[in-house]
């Protein structure tokens, strides 16, 4: 059987008002089985008052025992750790800031995707999602738009031809432009 060392009556005070105030209910629920077991109470009727697994409230009694209040607090995971280490971060930012064509690329600008592709292709990671790329990026305040390209007619007859095309379908608002706007990228 396990019990919790005899306590005194500051402590219980404490573990007291740690069960009924705490704003961790873990905090909380330990300290009442601690209480629990101080008041004589046997792991079985602890666990019916604090619903703790019977394995939980011995582990809790004994590092009360070993570690007094500071048993009560949980230890936090702080999640899993990093597969990305600031050394593979900068060099993100680093070929995510040059130019495609310098590293021998047949394009003119990065799109998440390429970069990604290219991050994999030349061994800066193993492994990374275009969103992983994007939020590497946007740490350092940078972001990725689709661009937006404008394409222009060598035809030297190309005004007077798109006057006549504007004019049959009315849409002369878009005659004034002067040019046709496209946007690559996906579609929303």
């Amino acid at each position: 059987m396990v019990f919790v060392r005899p306590i005194s009556d500051a402590e219980g005070r404490e573990l007291q008002r740690l069960a009924r105030r705490s704003r961790d209910a873990v905090v909380a629920r330990r300290a009442a089985a601690v209480l629990c077991s101080a008041q004589g109470m046997s792991v079985p009727e602890i666990v019916g008052t604090v619903f703790f697994d019977a394995g939980h409230i011995r582990s809790v009694l004994k590092d009360f025992n070993e570690r007094g209040f500071a048993a009560l607090r949980p230890g936090r995971s702080p999640g899993r750790p990093r597969r990305i280490d600031a050394g593979m971060r900068e060099r993100i930012i680093a070929v995510a800031l040059s130019r495609p064509h310098d590293l021998g690329l047949p394009f003119t600008h990065w799109s998440l995707p390429k970069l990604r592709d290219h991050l994999i292709e030349s061994g800066v990671v193993e492994s990374i999602s275009h969103e992983g790329v994007r939020q590497v990026l946007a740490e350092r305040g940078i972001s990725f738009q689709r661009t937006k390209t404008w394409k222009q007619s060598s035809d030297p007859e190309f005004e007077r031809k798109k006057g006549l095309f504007f004019a049959s379908t009315g849409a002369g608002r878009a005659a004034a432009a002067g040019s046709a706007s496209t946007s690559s990228g996906r579609s929303r």
